[in-house]
């Protein structure tokens, strides 16, 4: 019995149009990362478990797909572990590499293994995919495609400033509207958990803090009274959360937290003003990001008419990533945007550009041997001149050749058959006007490369 074809959870095809949508996406992009001097790297899909353990949180490593060992790696595993119900120490046994989670830890990776091939500060940017085992939902898969730039090895608020202006210049080329960079820093929150006491907790904390928008303010406060939160902390965090105009004043109490403001304010401002498109940005002192290896400045970026897509582009500062791989005190500034979700909003307000499907310019009609020969030896020279060619396989009805041509957007069809080879001309027809014309061959050469 056959299978029933199907993709598996998580995952989804893409038909040629949509792959050409995704092409026009990619190249806008990289083309706006390499005008602000990115250069491009590619690393594997799948990396050591230890690599990836201990950055993200825990919540977040739950979802990291690991790969299972094979071979006699499998000899391996800790039987007894499992019947203990000691799950983790029996997954350590039988798997020992794991899908990348995202793009910036095997970054840290690259950085520390290639420290004396590159130069600091180094300015990176990825393309590729990435692979979570979390529940499927509206604009985000088990696999999908990040786009990535960081900056490493040069601490300063310049950088933050560039990242932002470089997500206004791709946001500005893909023609989205109604977006808003929303920014925060890490150093408010934790000066924050730490004036209600709960320093100790922080990264449980913010981890059930980044769901507010996700399931509201109900559910992450009960969330925070099981991790053991009193009524007056719960209070505070409620305050806090409802009254984000008053974050000066909170921020004038620490002088980190203040210094981080003012940070914040230097930023917004600087970008106010170079700024050319309506990228409207904000300071949001609830704005989390929940992955641990955040230090610095944190940002997010969402659509004011569509917010159930979920953020459009995220990232932030961290420092010292790179030392769980041996190389201390470099500091990074990096932004992923969320290919996907862009995909989404592309779609809704209607912006991919009309022609942006990958046409056939020219398709020669098939009338058998041996006029087929000499259609063969003009598609070559045409390739040859960037003009794209096809060539119908089969010598069928006219009729049925037509209604393909038709069906996948050729714009030329070229008839020569045993009329054209006779009077020594080829005719081509205009399938979007109707119209025909009769050339000879070097004419026909002419035409096709003054046209495309």
């Amino acid at each position: 019995m056959p299978f029933k074809a199907k993709n598996l959870k998580g995952t989804r095809d893409y038909s040629p149009s949509e792959v050409a949508k995704r092409n026009y996406m990619k190249n806008t992009i990289r083309h706006c990362f390499e005008l602000f001097g990115f250069q491009p790297i590619e690393t594997p899909s799948f990396e050591a478990i230890e690599f990836l353990e201990g950055l993200y949180g825990d919540e977040a490593e739950t979802l990291i797909f690991k790969i299972l060992n094979s071979g006699e790696k499998v000899k391996k595993a800790n039987v007894e572990a499992f019947q203990k119900g000691d799950i983790p120490s029996f997954i350590s046994s039988i798997s020992d590499k794991a899908l990348r989670y995202d793009l910036t830890v095997p970054l840290s990776r690259y950085v520390a293994q290639h420290q004396n091939e590159i130069n600091f500060p180094f300015k990176r940017y990825q393309i590729q995919t990435v692979w979570r085992a979390d529940r499927p939902q509206y604009g985000r898969l088990q696999e999908f495609v990040q786009c990535d730039a960081d900056i490493i090895g040069r601490k300063s608020v310049l950088n933050e400033i560039d990242m932002l202006l470089l997500m206004d210049l791709i946001f500005d080329k893909l023609k989205l509207k109604n977006l808003t960079i929303k920014i925060n820093h890490r150093q408010i929150l934790e000066a924050f958990i730490s004036a209600i006491g709960a320093s100790n907790q922080f990264n449980p904390i913010v981890i059930e803090l980044d769901k507010l928008e996700k399931i509201g303010l109900d559910k992450v406060i009960s969330l925070l009274r099981d991790l053991g939160l009193n009524d007056t902390q719960l209070h505070d965090i409620k305050q806090f959360i409802a009254h984000p105009d008053g974050l000066e004043n909170f921020a004038k109490q620490s002088t980190d937290a203040f210094q981080a403001y003012e940070e914040l304010q230097s930023i917004k401002s600087q970008f106010e003003d170079l700024s050319s498109n309506d990228l409207n940005i904000k300071i949001e002192p609830t704005l989390v990001r929940g992955l641990n290896y955040y230090t610095g400045m944190i940002l997010e970026v969402v659509s004011h008419e569509n917010p159930s897509i979920g953020s459009l582009a995220a990232g932030g500062r961290y420092d010292n990533l790179t030392a769980k791989f041996g190389l201390q005190n470099v500091s990074g500034m990096g932004i992923s945007l969320g290919f996907e979700r862009i995909q989404i909003l592309l779609e809704k307000q209607k912006e991919f550009p009309e022609n942006i499907f990958n046409k056939i310019k020219v398709m020669f009609l098939n009338f058998g041997t041996p006029y087929i020969n000499k259609a063969v030896g003009l598609t070559y020279e045409l390739r040859l001149k960037g003009i794209k060619v096809e060539v119908y396989p089969n010598h069928v009805k006219l009729s049925k050749q037509l209604t393909y041509a038709n069906s996948i957007g050729v714009e030329n069809v070229v008839f020569h058959g045993p009329d054209e080879e006779k009077n020594r001309i080829f005719l081509v027809k205009d399938m979007i006007s109707g119209k025909q014309k009769s050339m000879g061959y070097n004419e026909l050469l002419d035409y096709f490369i003054s046209i495309q």
